[in-house]
């Protein structure tokens, strides 16, 4: 926080004060009265934003794009050991580096993995597990996965299903069951091969995972009177076996939060940062909107979201396509300011880059290039992505073969191997604050945008209180606004039937074995959740339906702000109006995208009704009924849709919000 924050925030609060006293006041009018009450709002926003103290960084990115390992690299969660390696065929000891946060060989984090301080001097690992439903549902899948291999080895054997299973997920169930593949033989086939039915196996399979019996969900490192180097190998060692769920009583985790000791990292060291937060892998096999996302890029104020992408594709088509659903307009500048892609590049990825006539000279020409085709990528599709937000990062700078890399030339230049390596270490350190640093500056740049908006407030709020000319005009501004703009209040418009074919084709991108799970659970599987792909299915409808309206008032709005002949109380109506149509037009579409959600999961599809029940026995008896599963999956989601007497809400819904919008411009300076 800024040095005057505390200072401005007692600024705010006397601001809020004079504005509701000059409120109370029988001679205000109705622009001003409007002006005060948009400044109040705004100022209780900035007072919500001002209170955040401490933040959090979550790490979002595709599966194997190397986001873990930079996070271990970035806050030094490594651990150097001692290991055996034969040297010409004697055993000989050598140090190397590992990250704490290893997942296992060639292994992806199998869920969100929180990163906090522990509240006590030891650090404790505590896990949020699947449910037992969804941990059965896994199961099913893998059995179907493994019964399919079995069976194709007999000639008459046809089944044209296919499964989809997340290969961190297969690992757990085959860890968890001890079915697994060893010198290329495959524990499960194996043990396949004793049955004749499919059930009797998965039987065996449920049977071996013994779900009942994984109930713990908390590990402790009791060994504190030991050095720092054998807490960093518990923890490695631990959290690698959670995540391969290779401990007998441990489920299938949903979340694991590491409390770390202040011996393994001090977030004294890093005072703005509440919590790290590496995220589970975005998936390419699913084009799934994730709720859980939007809940850390759209809802959290106090959380930085780092975008990790890969240097030679960036930006990559799920990470733009992730900048481009959420930063749709140009006025969503906190959002802006709280997104951030960082590009993991590797050893000569950037040196190699190629600029308009050649190769460039160096890795740090190479990154400006780079940045720049990035930029253009975004600003061709007008995503408002700050040039300050993207960043570069090299998370295994100085580290190759696990090991700290030194050259012949360094130890020649710092005259032994050990000072060569001190130095290297030194840039190694300089190298992962020059990155903490850039994050520090964005947070202090963030709060200082907030506290410039206070002082606007308190220069609009006093350019309404002490001046006391009369504008003529401005009615009459407003008034040619409201009539221009009165004719787009109606939305009418079929959007149950847009809604319809647009949902239906996104339930036709899942995997069918998925489908599948999803529909035994009721809608929603693990991270699936066919209520929330329907309700941002409306919210991207509302978006293309609409935004070029909201943007058509918008422009009205900024051709009177510019006008050199207008008065500052008029101005400044005209001004906090601009930004509440576009603040409103977001919140609509947002409180949109919330009723959908509950229509369709406590009306349309609620498991309480009798016709949703036969709907939902329909959907979890289809599967392995023959071919075309996903076809009539589909016809069976679309009759119930229509069928059902809720679904025409949706255009009221739709109708309702937009015209709440358009409200927000029509009742503006308007008398009672």
């Amino acid at each position: 926080m800024p040095k005057d924050a505390i200072k401005d925030k007692s600024k705010l609060t006397i601001l809020k004060q004079e504005i509701l006293e000059e409120l109370a006041m029988n001679e205000v009018d109705e622009f001003d009265k409007d002006s005060y009450n948009m400044i109040l709002e705004k100022a209780s926003e900035l007072e919500h934003f001002l209170s955040v103290e401490k933040f959090n960084l979550v790490f979002i990115g595709q599966k194997g794009v190397g986001k873990t390992t930079a996070i271990s690299n970035l806050f030094n969660l490594l651990v150097e050991r001692n290991v055996q390696a034969k040297i010409s065929g004697k055993g000989k000891n050598k140090k190397i580096i590992e990250e704490l946060l290893e997942t296992g060989a060639g292994g992806t984090t199998i869920c969100d993995v929180i990163l906090n301080q522990s509240l006590s001097e030891v650090t404790q690992i505590a896990i949020e597990p699947y449910s037992s439903n969804d941990a059965l549902n896994e199961i099913e899948t893998f059995c179907n996965i493994v019964w399919k291999k079995r069976m194709s080895e007999y000639e008459h054997f046809e089944d044209t299903r296919t499964f989809y299973l997340a290969s961190e997920v297969e690992r757990a169930i085959r860890n968890m069951t001890e079915l697994v593949v060893v010198k290329e033989v495959d524990k499960a086939i194996q043990r396949a091969k004793d049955y004749v039915e499919f059930e009797d196996f998965k039987n065996e399979v449920v049977r071996l995972a013994s779900i009942d019996n994984r109930i713990t969900t908390k590990f402790i490192y009791e060994n504190s009177h030991e050095a720092i180097e054998s807490e960093a190998e518990w923890i490695k060692s631990t959290f690698k076996d959670i995540n391969l769920v290779k401990f007998p009583d441990i489920l299938i985790p949903r979340k694991v939060t590491i409390s770390l000791s202040k011996n393994i990292l001090d977030f004294d060291s890093l005072p703005r940062i509440q919590s790290i937060i590496d995220t589970r892998g975005l998936d390419s096999q699913s084009s799934f909107d994730r709720k859980d996302l939007e809940q850390y890029i759209r809802e959290g104020i106090e959380n930085l979201c780092i975008i990790t992408d890969s240097f030679p594709p960036s930006p990559s088509e799920p990470v733009f396509n992730l900048f481009k659903r959420y930063l749709y307009d140009e006025s969503l500048k906190d959002l802006s300011a709280k997104m951030i892609l960082l590009i993991l590049h590797k050893k000569d990825e950037a040196a190699n880059v190629l600029s308009y006539n050649d190769k460039v000279e160096n890795e740090e020409e190479g990154i400006i290039v780079r940045k720049r085709e990035i930029e253009n990528k975004f600003l061709s599709e007008k995503i408002p992505v700050i040039t300050e937000n993207i960043m570069f990062f090299n998370s295994m700078f100085g580290i190759e073969d696990k090991k700290i890399k030194v050259s012949e030339d360094e130890i020649e230049e710092y005259e032994s191997i050990e000072a060569a390596k001190l130095a290297k270490i030194n840039e190694i350190n300089e190298n992962r604050k020059s990155i903490l640093n850039l994050l520090g500056e964005l947070i202090e740049k963030r709060e200082q945008g907030w506290l410039n908006e206070l002082e606007i407030l308190i220069q609009e709020f006093k350019s309404i209180k002490f001046n006391f000319e009369n504008d003529i005009y401005a009615e009459e501004h407003l008034n040619r606004i409201k009539e221009e703009i009165f004719a787009l209040k109606n939305a009418n418009g079929d959007y149950k039937a847009l809604f319809s074919n647009v949902y239906l084709k996104k339930l036709g991108s899942i995997h069918p074995s998925t489908l599948a799970a999803i529909n035994r659970s009721y809608g929603i599987f693990s991270s699936h959740d066919i209520y929330y792909l329907g309700s941002v299915t409306i919210e991207e409808i509302y978006k293309e339906q609409f935004k070029k309206m909201k943007d058509q008032i918008i422009s009205k709005i900024d051709t009177i702000r510019q006008f050199h002949n207008m008065t500052i109380k008029t101005k400044t109506f005209f001004n906090r109006l601009y930004d509440k149509v576009n603040k409103e037009f977001d919140n609509s579409m947002r409180e949109l995208n919330e009723s959908i959600y509950r229509l369709l999961n406590i009306q349309i599809f609620a498991t309480d009704e009798s016709e949703n029940i036969l709907f939902w026995k329909n959907a979890k008896t289809r599967w392995g009924q023959g071919t075309g599963y996903k076809e009539d999956i589909q016809s069976m989601y679309k009759t119930h849709l229509q069928s059902d007497i809720s679904y025409t809400e949706i255009d009221s819904l739709v109708e309702t919000y937009w015209s709440r919008f358009i409200n927000i411009v029509l009742t503006a300076g308007s008398k009672n």
